[in-house]
């Protein structure tokens, strides 16, 4: 299916109505650690609660500090041989970004890690340690030697992607694959607040834990949430600002710099997989796109209807997305072209000017388009400007309308856009190839109903009156 699948409706934290979803209103009796604030208490959403209950902290002992960190984290419920997921939040969050999507992926029988990273979470940090992006850095590398000790697939939503891009770029002998989720990874650290005083910075940091505005962020960073599960949602989303340390550390975060990856995302040679939520109102999907065409080794895919944060509003769709990626693990991606090389017509020196396999096609896809359509992409034609320019025509025609009866006119009406905007013929071969890069194609294939009405003969005939000559 091109479309990833939708929650069903005895897992989904957002029901297709506008009334919040019943089982959000039964709040179980679970007992929670005590380290978390009592504000926990007034989270209805079970699946928060659940996971909440789960929080442990373990002793993480950081290079640069001689005492004892003691890390929160959920710990797997099940141990397998395969290298296991370790799913990390984005900024100023927790791990209970992973109530919905953890569950699912230890049902698939995933070992499956979620850490709180340094500066966030529910840790204790009595002897605030710093929390720049080296400090960061480092308490993941110690947690991951004392706990874990394998190559892991490092999952990183938003910001989270940059503390995973920057992890691997430091620690390669520590990760094996690469998930980003609607990658916040071009933003140039945090910029001017860096250089603000620290009275105006605690002064900022004050209000980013008030509920009106972290309210308003739920509605931003959501697709079409009910007001009471946003709001649930967003007392889940705050829970760990409560805790006393949690000004001071995100004050050193702001004027340490954060994060800036821009310039080491070519380097990563991991297998990746990116996920997009196709409505997302905070990063722009075009850095998505950019993002596929610089990193050597990925593919993308979109979920529709989804904002910011598909583990959250989508964590059906994530969970498959996931669990069809570690699949490939026996089948190697072509490393593509990096993006000086793609901008310079993609040619494979090596080989004596071959190209390379299927000009940045998926192996795994579960639809390639036809070898010949390869060819005859033009190579010196950017990838970027050929992406953005497919994403500007799926406004006009929306990919959800490649799945009905009229999907003929629809991948027409793509092909003739885009062989208007650079003045050269595209077969729908081509087209195709390119949509393969976000969706999945087997969406194009019909059903057994609509083969049905394709298939059925009728009988046709034009109006009398269209014969009747009109009267002199």
């Amino acid at each position: 299916m091109l479309t990833a699948p939708t929650i069903s409706a005895s897992f989904s934290p957002v029901g297709t109505s506008r009334r919040p979803a019943p089982a959000l209103l039964r709040v179980s009796a679970e007992v929670f650690p005590p380290f978390l604030p009592k504000e926990v208490e007034k989270i209805k959403d079970p699946f928060a609660r659940k996971l909440a209950a789960r929080i442990e902290r373990l002793p993480v002992e950081l290079s640069f500090s001689k005492n004892c960190i003691l890390s929160s984290c959920v710990k797997p419920t099940i141990q397998k041989a395969a290298n296991p997921l370790v799913l990390l939040h984005g900024f100023d969050s927790s791990c209970l970004e992973w109530r919905y999507t953890l569950p699912l992926l230890e049902q698939a029988g995933f070992e499956t890690w979620a850490i709180d990273i340094l500066g966030w979470g529910f840790s204790n940090l009595e002897n605030l340690p710093l929390c720049n992006v080296e400090s960061k850095r480092d308490h993941l590398f110690q947690f991951w030697k004392s706990y874990i000790g394998r190559p892991m697939l490092l999952v990183g939503p938003s910001l989270g992607a940059a503390v995973a891009i920057d992890f691997t770029i430091n620690h390669p002998e520590a990760v094996d694959k690469l998930i980003l989720i609607d990658a916040s990874v071009y933003a140039e650290g945090t910029g001017n607040l860096s250089r603000l005083p620290k009275f105006v910075a605690y002064a900022g940091v004050s209000v980013l834990k008030s509920l009106p505005l972290r309210l308003f962020a739920s509605y931003l960073t959501y697709n079409s949430v009910p007001f009471d599960t946003c709001l649930d949602w967003t007392r889940i989303g705050r829970l760990h600002c409560i805790l006393h340390w949690w000004e001071e550390a995100t004050v050193d975060f702001m004027n340490s710099g954060g994060y800036n990856v821009t310039a080491q995302i070519s380097e990563i040679l991991k297998r990746t997989l990116i996920i997009w939520g196709e409505d997302d109102q905070i990063i722009d999907s075009k850095l998505g796109v950019r993002l596929h065409c610089e990193l050597p080794n990925a593919i993308i895919r979109q979920i529709p209807n989804c904002g910011h944060y598909p583990h959250i509003e989508k964590p059906e769709a994530v969970t498959k997305l996931i669990k069809d990626f570690i699949k490939t693990n026996e089948t190697q991606l072509p490393l593509f072209p990096k993006p000086e090389e793609k901008m310079n017509g993609g040619v494979n020196k090596k080989s004596g000017g071959k190209e390379d396999e299927q000009d940045g096609l998926s192996v795994h896809s579960p639809c390639k388009a036809p070898n010949s359509s390869a060819s005859s992409l033009r190579k010196e034609q950017s990838q970027v400007d050929l992406e953005l320019k497919l994403l500007e025509a799926l406004e006009i025609y929306p990919p959800v309308k490649l799945q009905g009866i009229h999907r003929h006119f629809v991948l027409y009406g793509l092909t003739e856009y885009m062989r208007r905007s650079f003045n050269r013929q595209f077969s729908a071969s081509d087209v195709l190839q390119l949509l393969d890069r976000f969706y999945n194609l087997e969406m194009l294939k019909p059903d057994d109903e609509e083969s049905g009405i394709l298939n059925q003969v009728e009988e046709f005939s034009l109006p009398p009156s269209y014969f009747t000559k009109e009267e002199s």
